[in-house]
């Protein structure tokens, strides 16, 4: 009995000083890695073309995430005009609504809201090959930010040439900025040189796409996305700061992803969560776990909402912490530029 007690300390020791090797005070250190096969893709998004969306993370990072600022998308409106060129301006925000469409938009600006897209999607990828939409640019709108980045993400899966207002609407004219209300409380962080995963450099983007045969069940995103969600949870996939410091302290928390750069996450994070930069998530998708919930993290929201339409579309239960960093600790933080360009109303 004696060689059976030392033995079953010394496997509890060694478990203990496993444990103690991965957690630190200062969040998870050494990441658990799940089973590489992740979860199945309701969207049929399986085989090679999950390997496109594992690419989607590098390819986008080269270009910025494919934002324009409000300054960028007048000048490019501007030079189109000038060139007749054709600019379609999409706006997924509601169509009535105290900031919806009818109160103010851009001129020109075609209204298709969110959860009515799939339609929209299934018609632009049936399109002519010849059609300018597959070489001229498309530029998505919404409130802040995280719907018009869903639609980006899918419009650039299937070839097209798309790019989200960074800010949302309410970056173009300040009237209409949602997010300069009054500001959350200003959550808890952790500072320090937390191991995280380093950006490996990325290749050009590539040609690859998806097919048009997947198109109808990628649509479906839309309407799935609007659906009742539980308190403190919201559309589309996103959860307030509040209720995500409650769900980290409760008996079935979440993982955070940060996927900010390293140096910002060493500045502040949030206590436990990882730290995997935005380029290289689709190389470690096997950090994320494939059946608990998961909740993205980005400054201000648009690489997070990015990174959820890709996730969502692999299976995930992934969401975005609305507003992101920025509002979790706001004080810490400016928030986007706001213009008064011209709207118009109707």
């Amino acid at each position: 009995m004696r060689p059976l007690l030392k033995r079953s300390k010394t496997i509890f020791w060694i478990g203990v000083l496993s444990f103690l090797g991965s957690v630190s005070v200062m969040g998870i250190v050494r990441p658990v890695s799940h089973p590489a096969i992740g979860p199945d893709s309701p969207y049929g998004v399986n085989g090679p073309w999950k390997k496109r969306l594992e690419h989607y993370f590098r390819d986008a990072a080269i270009h910025h995430s494919y934002q324009l600022n409000a300054s960028a998308l007048k000048s490019l409106m501007a030079q189109s005009r000038k060139r007749h060129q054709l600019l379609l301006l999409l706006d997924v925000r509601q169509t009535n609504g105290p900031e919806g469409f009818r109160q103010g938009h851009i001129v020109g600006a075609r209204n298709i809201p969110l959860q009515s897209f799939g339609p929209e999607l299934m018609e632009l990828v049936h399109a002519s090959p010849t059609s300018p939409l597959w070489h001229e640019p498309i530029v998505v709108m919404c409130y802040d930010g995280d719907g018009a980045n869903l639609v980006t993400v899918i419009l650039r899966l299937f070839g097209f040439h798309a790019w989200n207002l960074r800010g949302g609407i309410g970056t173009w004219n300040q009237n209409m900025a949602g997010w300069l209300h009054n500001a959350p409380v200003n959550w808890p962080t952790m500072t320090g040189n937390v191991k995280g995963l380093e950006s490996t450099s990325s290749p050009k983007a590539g040609s690859d796409r998806l097919p048009r045969s997947l198109v109808r069940a990628v649509s479906t995103i839309f309407t799935r996305l609007y659906h009742p969600y539980p308190l403190g949870y919201g559309y589309p996939w996103t959860i307030d700061s509040g209720t995500l410091y409650a769900a980290l302290h409760s008996a079935h928390a979440p993982e955070v992803i940060d996927l900010r750069s390293t140096e910002e996450f060493r500045r502040g994070h949030i206590a436990g969560s990882i730290n995997i930069p935005f380029a290289a998530l689709g190389q470690h998708l096997n950090l994320i776990h494939p059946k608990m919930k998961v909740v993205l993290v980005s400054q201000t929201l648009q690489t997070a909402a990015q990174a959820n339409t890709i996730l969502r579309l692999l299976g995930y239960h992934s969401y975005v912490l609305k507003m992101g960093m920025a509002g979790w600790q706001p004080s810490t933080f400016s928030w986007p530029i706001s213009h008064n360009f011209p709207l118009v109303q109707g």
